[in-house]
């Protein structure tokens, strides 16, 4: 019995090594188009991507300045998180972890402790990290078209012509949740 279980197990494997596989990858996936440097936090635009913003944490990751590398990752998740809400492909939304994944997959490890001692000094109560949530509120949500997010998923390749972002969208409800719920901001409070 064992045997013959073996000999199966065998033969697909066998079969699976001569079935030919095709891979796409999207040159536009995760790219950014116009990345950052190592820029304050509060200086990051809506018209910057998370692929742009995420792209200048890695500068400032690269030239050990880890405090403005953790504010810019904190900018970058929101925009992230707010691009799952309007891409219309969820399996685009991979993008998410994707995108921190490959743009810091070069870092030391000396790097990335010293990146998270920096984001763990940066938690919700901290007075910089409420200096970013107001910078978030004052910009509004992003503005830029998330193509880096569009051409992770699979609809770019499969079915290009399907509408790429939710109609309707309330992107004023949509950033809030993001601000607050994702990336720990005070809520907005009503005057």
């Amino acid at each position: 019995m064992v045997r013959a279980i073996c000999t199966l197990v065998l033969l697909a494997m066998t079969l699976c090594a001569k079935a030919q596989v095709t891979s796409f990858e999207n040159p536009d996936s995760l790219r950014a188009e116009n990345p950052l440097e190592c820029v304050s936090a509060t200086e990051v635009a809506a018209s910057s991507s998370a692929a742009d913003v995420a792209a200048g944490a890695q500068h400032c990751t690269e030239n050990g300045r880890f405090d403005e590398a953790a504010a810019l990752l904190l900018v970058s998740s929101a925009f992230v998180d707010f691009d799952t809400r309007r891409v219309a492909d969820a399996s685009a939304h991979a993008a998410r972890q994707a995108l921190f994944a490959n743009t810091f997959s070069n870092q030391s490890e000396s790097d990335m402790q010293s990146l998270f001692g920096a984001l763990d000094s940066l938690d919700p109560s901290s007075a910089e990290h409420q200096r970013i949530c107001e910078h978030l509120r004052d910009i509004g949500p992003p503005s830029y078209f998330p193509k880096y997010m569009i051409a992770h998923g699979l609809q770019a390749a499969t079915d290009p012509d399907a509408p790429p972002l939710i109609e309707p969208f309330d992107s004023a409800r949509a950033w809030e949740e993001s601000l607050t719920g994702f990336i720990g901001c005070r809520p907005k409070s009503v005057d």
